[in-house]
């Protein structure tokens, strides 16, 4: 299963807005942000009743810019499925250039007993 999303780097994702860094490009934390939305999206709503998805581990690498207004390509794909672990392939892409690549995991749990753990 797959998805794609396109999105508008805005002023909140910035770097120096989010505090990761000094200057005016798509903070890394934003990217990442954007490829959990994409991964979750894939099973949201194929997921039994009572249970959503949490994001556990993100490795990615953030291998080029994208600036204030760019538009961004973001991709996820799932790749692996074992019992309630959910591995995804993610990238987003500025144009044709890849700005990051990576895997991001993901666990189905009951949404009540989560919350009341937290």
């Amino acid at each position: 299963m797959r998805a794609e999303r396109r999105f508008r780097v805005t002023e909140e994702m910035l770097a120096s807005i989010v505090g990761s860094g000094r200057v005016e490009v798509l903070s890394t934390p934003s990217m990442i942000a954007l490829m959990e939305s994409v991964a979750e999206s894939i099973v949201a709503d194929k997921l039994p009743s009572g249970t959503v998805s949490v994001g556990t581990s993100v490795c990615v690498r953030h291998r080029a810019p994208a600036w204030l207004g760019d538009e961004v390509i973001v991709r996820a794909e799932l790749r692996e499925v074992r019992g309630r672990r959910l591995v995804f392939r993610v990238e987003c892409l500025r144009e044709e250039t890849v700005i990051g690549e990576g895997e991001h995991e993901r666990y189905v749990v009951d949404r009540e007993k989560f919350l009341r753990r937290s």
